[in-house]
């Protein structure tokens, strides 16, 4: 299995098993943060298919500690996303042959990320397990 991990100003993913995407692959933004998107594409083995997979996407510090906003009671909360996931194969793929799957993820603007800091989306992948998936980005000091 094979993770990419994207960022994007917005996306989508559809069920012909492809994502579109508007500004993709930005690093740099904005505080409080313009609206963004987590664009991950799975490349799974045929091996893999047909099988559970489960997929986390946590918003950290460049400590590696999670980012926390402030949640709809008043409790800090962090930035996170979790999906499971199982890719079949078709009929008639030929054997060997790899599966995508793409995520997406919109996260509205407005997110208040400290200036001049780094932050990353930090994945975690079952079926890559102890992998370094993510996509990092910082934030532009203000003018």
């Amino acid at each position: 299995m094979r993770t990419l991990v994207l960022l994007a100003d917005s996306a989508q993913a559809d069920q012909a098993g492809k994502a579109h995407a508007l500004g993709l692959g930005w690093s740099v933004t904005t505080t409080p943060s313009l609206p963004m998107a987590l664009v991950i594409l799975i490349e799974i083995d045929w091996t893999e298919a047909n099988q559970k997979h489960h997929i986390t996407a946590e918003l950290v510090d460049a400590d590696g500690h999670s980012f926390m906003v402030v949640g709809p009671t008043g409790e800090l909360t962090p930035i996170r996303f979790d999906a499971d996931f199982e890719v079949g194969r078709p009929p008639g793929l030929p054997h060997g042959s790899p599966l995508a799957m793409p995520l997406a993820v919109n996260i509205g603007g407005g997110l208040p990320l400290l200036p001049e800091q780094r932050y990353r989306w930090k994945v975690t992948n079952t079926g890559q397990p102890g992998a370094d998936l993510g996509a990092s980005f910082s934030v532009a000091a203000p003018q």
